[in-house]
């Protein structure tokens, strides 16, 4: 199962269809990282990896990253930034704060492809 946190609705499902079908894999989307953090209080996802925005309302995904790394089952999970901020400031503060990768947005089917690819690659060898 994969998470995106994305606050542009449409943006949010078209990923995750694309996510979807090329892992196949359930997703579970957020509008926000305080959504998320919510109910990972309530209920813990088996989560093989987190795409998360930058730019989003109430707590910025890199404000978020520490509290997702706070919690046991989230803690050694990757979390994959997705943003259309590519100075290398933003790219640093995101990989700095824990990010495992970054992505540029607009997101095209093969960056997702070869961010899956790797993920399964990196939990086939662990």
């Amino acid at each position: 199962m994969y998470a995106i946190i994305e606050d542009d609705h449409s943006s949010r499902r078209v990923f995750s269809r694309v996510v979807e079908k090329i892992s196949s894999s359930e997703v579970i989307d957020f509008s926000c990282a305080e959504s998320f953090l919510r109910e990972s209080k309530i209920q813990e996802h088996s989560l093989k990896a987190i795409f998360l925005d930058i730019s989003l309302p109430g707590m910025s995904g890199i404000e978020a990253i520490p509290k997702i790394k706070e919690i046991k089952c989230y803690s050694d999970v990757p979390i994959i930034m997705c943003s259309a901020l590519n100075d290398k400031l933003t790219i640093l503060k995101a990989l700095k704060a824990g990010a495992a990768n970054f992505l540029v947005k607009p997101l095209t089917k093969d960056c997702i492809i070869k961010i899956i690819d790797s993920l399964s690659e990196k939990q086939v060898k662990a």
